[in-house]
């Protein structure tokens, strides 16, 4: 089986057209119970079943500087409530909550993942369906009760899907008709930027155009969304590393540059987070970057740790890793490419790596 048949495969058990109700629907993953929903517990709750609330920014830590001297350069600062405000205009206290729900599927095993293993497995027992329709809905119930202004689309890999993306746009400006206080709402989807082969062959006249060809470009007209794309490893042996895929797959090790010069071209918002990169290799990452896609994206580029919960640390001691070696290796990896790019900016551009939030 080939790289675009898996994804495919996956895409058809995680998404299905109900023929009664005439709409898609989507097969979400239960977090309750969950050993993701225990790790994450400081700073996501969860709501019902298939719904969490993720708060990014500490209450005290509202100023993204003062946040960023306080984290330093070595620790994560999470600046989607940063960057939803700015572009909504409005205050990041207003964006702080993220309402989340997660995919039952990803074409990566990335180890580190956060995710329980079963809620990446769409033959599991902890799943339902969902249409957009049913999701925008289940958002505008518990923001009643808890004030949200963020989507997150999440996984699992919602790049197996990019229509939903769409819908659930249509389906929250549809709603906003009625209640205006919807329109200062900001979505983000999150992907491992590995889709280029599926949704090309969707895309296709060979496969009758199931996927909209323009679909990106129709996203892009609403100016309430971003994507955040996660590149995993810079080189073979730190993607396969990474993403857990077999041998075989040493190929799609840059297959994240074709996904985001799609993106990019078809007129969406990306951001780049970058994880286990190999720091010798890290410079000509960035040089491609500045070259292809310009200062901006050198900025909106990060860094970003590997936190090795629970889950993750059950998952490395079934391969034979020891959990605290490992984490060591991770951070001296950080450490490293965090120095290289912040002198990559500093000799290019005149500032230090994080000196500003992205925009």
């Amino acid at each position: 089986m080939n790289w675009t048949e898996y994804c495919l495969q996956l895409r058809r058990k995680i998404m299905r057209y109900n023929s009664d109700r005439r709409v898609n629907e989507y097969l979400l993953a239960g977090v309750k119970d969950t050993q993701q929903a225990s790790d994450m517990s400081k700073h996501s709750s969860v709501l019902g079943y298939y719904f969490r609330v993720r708060k990014d920014v500490k209450d005290d830590c509202f100023d993204y500087d003062a946040v960023r001297e306080k984290a330093g350069l070595y620790k994560k600062i999470d600046d989607m409530a940063y960057n939803a405000a700015y572009v909504m205009n409005g205050d990041v206290r207003d964006y702080n909550d993220a309402f989340v729900f997660q995919l039952a599927a990803c074409n990566y095993c990335c180890p580190f993942c956060y995710v329980d293993d079963r809620n990446l497995n769409p033959r599991g027992k902890q799943v339902g369906w969902f249409s957009a329709k049913e999701i925008i809905e289940a958002f505008v119930e518990y923001r009643d009760k808890l004030p949200m202004n963020r989507i997150r689309i999440s996984g699992g890999e919602p790049g197996l899907v990019p229509e939903l993306w769409l819908e659930v746009l249509d389906q929250l400006a549809i709603k906003s008709i009625s209640d205006r206080s919807l329109q200062k709402v900001f979505v983000y989807a999150d992907t491992n930027l590995s889709g280029y082969y599926l949704t090309e062959f969707l895309m296709s006249d060979v496969n009758g155009r199931v996927l909209d060809r323009d679909v990106f470009k129709k996203i892009a007209e609403f100016h309430n969304f971003a994507v955040w794309g996660s590149i995993k490893g810079n080189d073979g042996d730190t993607f396969l590393e990474s993403t857990g895929l077999p041998e075989r797959h040493r190929g799609l090790a840059l297959i994240w540059e074709r996904m985001l010069e799609w993106l990019v071209s078809d007129g969406l918002d990306v951001y780049i987070n970058v994880y286990n990169f190999e720091p010798q290799a890290m410079k000509l990452f960035l040089d491609k970057i500045f070259h292809k896609f310009g200062e901006k994206f050198l900025l909106r580029t990060w860094i970003q740790p590997i936190k090795i919960y629970s889950v993750v640390r059950d998952r490395l001691y079934q391969r034979g890793v020891v959990p605290d070696d490992y984490e060591k290796l991770l951070d001296d990896r950080l450490r490293e490419n965090i120095n290289i790019i912040n002198r990559y900016l500093d000799e290019r551009m005149g500032m230090s790596y994080r000196q500003m939030q992205r925009y």
